[in-house]
């Protein structure tokens, strides 16, 4: 019996949207911008957020937002962020796109909290944490407690507690050194001056989250043979833990591009009038995102596809399970009968 409960809560991974309460805006200071819809729209303590939303903070400004489970993330002065993605249903983790943002999260029984960046994944459990993102997309944790773990299109790695590691465009996590101000300021400072140099950092990551969503595509195959060909509860959690992982990779690699996208739009925008080189090659990394986003939506879908699938074979076989228990326990009734 225990073992069919715990196999349900695992089935149920399958149904239910990531997001059940809204995140909201729980404190906030100074110049802070909610861009919804590409609309402005109020900002007030106790507001809700959506899938979607961007947020900014200006000079000397800060913004927290709060999950229902006492999780918060600070939005810190001069940064931009947003909320999950609309391309994933009830998605609602932080993005931040530039500048430092702060978690805070409450210890998990199972899994983690996830935030991303336009070249890293974040997976923590139970942390404390600020997140750093440079001008040009590069990328650097400091952990102040527990333990995160870093994941990217080029290598993955855990930074424990009073640890930094810092992973550039393209590149691999690697320890970092220095406070995270005085990175931050030596990496804007590189960016500007090399912007066009630097853009084949874009290249080399773009190039890396195209190839695992090619892998994933394959992988895709298999899990939809997996699920179809399940005919025990036995096979149908192995089925499950396939699609379940291969779900996660895509909505990772989903957000991580989606963060580079619009940063990419961004440094396009602001070289637009001073160097308009710098600005069309910048487009042109922000249209290559695009055609990436593309075939990681098609991949989704098909996760769905196999999702809506696996739902019909877990009815199928849970039922026919259902079945033989009633079965025993109605010929043991009979046998007690007999007695």
């Amino acid at each position: 019996m225990i073992k069919t409960i715990a196999y349900l809560q695992a089935a149920l991974i399958l149904i239910l949207p990531s997001a059940v309460y809204p995140v909201e805006i729980s404190f906030f200071l100074g110049d802070v911008t909610l861009v919804r819809n590409g609309k402005m729209n109020p900002v007030a303590v106790g507001k809700k957020l959506q899938t979607g939303d961007l947020l900014k903070t200006g000079k000397g400004s800060f913004l927290e937002v709060s999950y229902p489970d006492g999780s918060k993330i600070k939005l810190n002065e001069s940064s931009s962020a947003t909320i999950g993605s609309r391309n994933i249903a009830g998605s609602d983790r932080v993005s931040l796109l530039s500048g430092t943002a702060t978690g805070s999260i409450k210890k998990l029984l199972k899994g983690s909290a996830k935030s991303y960046t336009p070249t890293i994944v974040c997976a923590v459990r139970g942390t404390e944490y600020t997140l750093t993102v440079s001008s040009g997309g590069d990328s650097r944790v400091d952990v102040t407690e527990g333990i995160v773990e870093i994941i990217s299109p080029g290598g993955s790695a855990t930074v424990g507690e009073n640890g930094q590691l810092e992973t550039p465009m393209g590149g691999k996590p690697s320890p970092s050194r220095g406070s995270r101000e005085e990175w931050k300021t030596d990496n804007d400072r590189d960016f500007e001056k090399n912007a066009a140099a630097r853009s084949g950092r874009y290249d080399r990551q773009l190039k890396a989250l195209d190839e695992r969503t090619r892998e994933t595509g394959n992988v895709i195959v298999s899990v939809q043979s997996a699920v179809a060909g399940a005919d025990s509860r036995e096979s149908l959690e192995k089925a499950g833990d396939l699609l379940n992982s291969a779900s996660e990779k895509t909505e990772d690699d989903l957000l991580m591009n989606e963060a580079l996208h619009r940063l990419a739009r961004d440094i396009a925008d602001s070289f637009q009038g001073r160097d308009p080189a710098v600005s069309e090659r910048f487009r042109t990394i922000e249209k290559q995102s695009g055609l990436v986003a593309e075939q990681q939506k098609k991949n989704l879908a098909s996760l769905q596809k196999i999702r809506d699938d696996y739902l019909k074979a877990r009815d199928r076989i849970l039922g026919t399970y259902k079945n033989k228990i009633d079965e025993i326990k109605s010929k043991f009734k009979n046998k007690k009968s007999d007695i």
